[in-house]
């Protein structure tokens, strides 16, 4: 759907921006493909602090853990193996031109937390390294979501 289709859908329900592409605002720009830097910039301190790394597994290796996976009737879940190369070398692979892309480091673990509809809410996490950056530079829609919230000081929306 173009974003012209997106915008004829808001005006045909009656859902107004406070700001966007259309009528601009402080917080822009509001396309992901003009926030590359800004994603870029956040990637590399969760790097920097061993918060995610770069992933170097090709496309056939990944669909051999997932058919793996589903041949164990389990779900299929990333391996972690790049999730241990050192920095220096994560950065000269991809310096190198080496296709990769960047994983969020998550454990095994109970994270509790305040919601403010349901009041406090124990989650049992135990998920793969979800991607953030794909090969092509771009960022997955869950971590621009989050990139973007917080430079534009969104903390909650209402449809009123």
């Amino acid at each position: 759907m173009n974003k012209n289709a997106i915008h004829r859908v808001l005006d045909q329900y009656g859902l107004q921006c406070d700001e966007g592409p259309r009528i601009g605002g402080e917080f822009g720009p509001y396309e992901q493909s003009s926030r590359l830097n800004l994603y870029r910039k956040r990637i590399q301190q969760l790097i920097d602090t061993n918060h995610a790394y770069r992933c170097f597994c090709s496309e056939s290796r990944l669909a051999l853990l997932r058919k793996d996976a589903l041949r164990q009737n389990t779900i299929p879940k990333y391996d972690r193996r790049c999730r241990d190369i050192d920095i220096q070398t994560s950065q000269r692979r991809a310096e190198s031109g080496e296709s990769f892309v960047v994983r969020f480091k998550t454990d095994k673990q109970d994270v509790t937390f305040k919601d403010e509809v349901y009041g406090i809410v124990t989650q049992s996490l135990d998920e793969s390294d979800m991607v953030l950056i794909k090969s092509d530079g771009f960022p997955t829609y869950h971590f621009a979501n989050v990139v973007d919230d917080e430079a534009m000081k969104i903390s909650h929306v209402n449809i009123a």
